[in-house]
């Protein structure tokens, strides 16, 4: 069986924040410059996608959830970059599939859980 390869790729302080005024305008770019030459995605939870991605609030009364069962579904889009966003609970507010990131469209990938509301499943999956 292949296996994907996974890398652990993370810009932190010292004592772990993903987040904060450290770092300084050369190591963030080439923070950024190195996640294109080792993958062509990248991976976030909902805390961090919704600080610079998923802002949003969407409208989930407008969808009728009768006879809508969970199942799996990935986007039918071609991409050469992916952000894999993981957010159980259904909580970023996408207003588009993708975000732009240091010169890449990134394309979405939503990792959802069953404790989202069906509406959400529905917004995410249009």
């Amino acid at each position: 069986m292949e296996r994907s390869k996974v890398v652990v790729h993370m810009y932190v302080s010292i004592d772990g924040k993903i987040d904060g005024s450290y770092g300084s305008a050369n190591s963030s770019q080439y923070y950024s410059d190195e996640l294109f030459c080792l993958s062509n995605a990248d991976g976030n939870g909902r805390e961090t996608i919704q600080m610079y991605a998923a802002t949003g609030h969407p409208d989930l009364s407008q969808y009728d959830t009768t006879g809508i069962d969970y199942q799996d579904w990935l986007p039918d889009i071609k991409s050469e970059t992916w952000a894999v966003a993981f957010d159980r609970k259904g909580k970023d507010g996408w207003d588009v599939n993708y975000f732009d990131y240091n010169n890449h469209r990134m394309h979405t990938i939503e990792v959802v859980t069953k404790q989202v509301q069906k509406a959400y499943w529905i917004e995410v999956n249009i």
